[in-house]
């Protein structure tokens, strides 16, 4: 996966040192994001370098629940076997959803929390992303 091989390459940002990878056992914490099973070929390679690794598992429901993503890749447990954080990812564009989550969230919360006990996540990662309307503007919440 040439995206994690070139960040963690790529000079520090924060302090200019050689690599940020290096800083992951300290201060700089690195997760990338696998979109793939077989990205976990260079997590593995990687992984002395590496906080955690967040991957696509969840989408909303239209009632704000937790439904199984059709993008969703299943590669926790691999990961921590590595001893890598684990952060499943919520992935969503859908507005309404996200409007009925945060008017009851209570079942959402539920779900999650029963999902990161269960597969010993460390958590989760949220994405709420603005969904593109036909004036190819951004919607926001």
């Amino acid at each position: 996966m040439m995206r994690i091989a070139a960040l963690l390459a790529a000079p520090c940002l924060l302090c200019g040192a050689a690599a940020a990878g290096d800083h992951a056992a300290a201060s700089l914490r690195v997760m990338p994001w696998i979109t793939s099973p077989s990205h976990m070929d260079s997590v593995t390679k990687f992984a002395h370098k590496l906080s955690g690794v967040s991957f696509p598992h969840f989408s909303l429901s239209s009632a704000g629940g937790l439904i199984n993503s059709t993008d969703r890749i299943d590669v926790g447990a691999a990961a921590q076997a590595l001893g890598l954080e684990t952060y499943p990812m919520v992935v969503t564009t859908d507005i309404v959803a996200l409007r009925t989550l945060f008017a009851s969230p209570e079942p959402f919360n539920k779900a999650a929390v029963a999902h990161v006990v269960r597969s010993n996540s460390t958590g989760l990662n949220i994405d709420c992303e603005g969904q593109r309307d036909t004036s190819r503007t951004i919607s926001v919440l």
